[in-house]
């Protein structure tokens, strides 16, 4: 009942408050078992990030942590009224997540295998989702932080779920396609766990 009372503040409050969406995504979230004895829920995370020589700030509205800190899952959520493709800033939080992710390994002495890593990643808009699978390597990382183009191409897998009602605005407002959502959602965590 809690869930849907986060869900019907995000839908109704939407229009303005992008906090509203952020509190029903960390929720949903937690409610599905992506918060562990191993992974935490974290709102509002500030990541550094150097894009051509400049620094500069992300913020990821919602991210699953390891309780080491690397970033296992990106969640970015636009208000309705907001048109702007989100795939941009979150292939940025990506790039972030991947740096702060290198950090820890090499902190930590931590054997990794190389030095591309796969940062899932969901974008929540009008109610609904938005999968993502973003490979970021050491290229793409540098070719953002120096301002050149990646001498490799950068792979981006998306998976945008075929909803059943698809009137303008129906996201999770219809229980199919809330029932389909949720399922994607929940499958989606074994890209976390992995």
């Amino acid at each position: 009942m809690k869930l849907r009372h986060y869900f019907n503040l995000a839908d109704h409050l939407q229009d303005a408050h992008e906090s509203a969406i952020d509190n029903f995504s960390a929720k949903i979230l937690e409610k599905l078992g992506y918060d562990t004895k191993k992974h935490i829920i974290f709102t509002q995370l500030p990541l550094p990030l150097h894009v051509c020589g400049d620094n500069r700030m992300t913020k990821i509205n919602v991210s699953v942590l390891a309780n080491d800190g690397r970033v296992l899952l990106i969640q970015e959520n636009k208000i309705r009224n907001n048109l702007h493709n989100p795939l941009p800033q979150v292939v940025a939080e990506a790039i972030a997540a991947y740096n702060k992710n290198i950090e820890i390994f090499k902190s930590s002495r931590k054997p990794y295998r190389n030095w591309s890593i796969t940062i899932p990643a969901i974008t929540m808009h009008d109610p609904s989702a938005t999968f993502y699978k973003i490979k970021v390597t050491s290229r793409l990382a540098k070719a953002v932080r120096n301002g050149t183009y990646p001498t490799i191409q950068t792979t981006i897998r998306r998976h945008v779920p075929v909803l059943h009602v698809t009137t303008v605005h129906a996201g999770m407002r219809n229980s199919r396609n809330r029932d389909h959502i949720i399922a994607c959602l929940n499958a989606f965590k074994t890209c976390v766990d992995n």
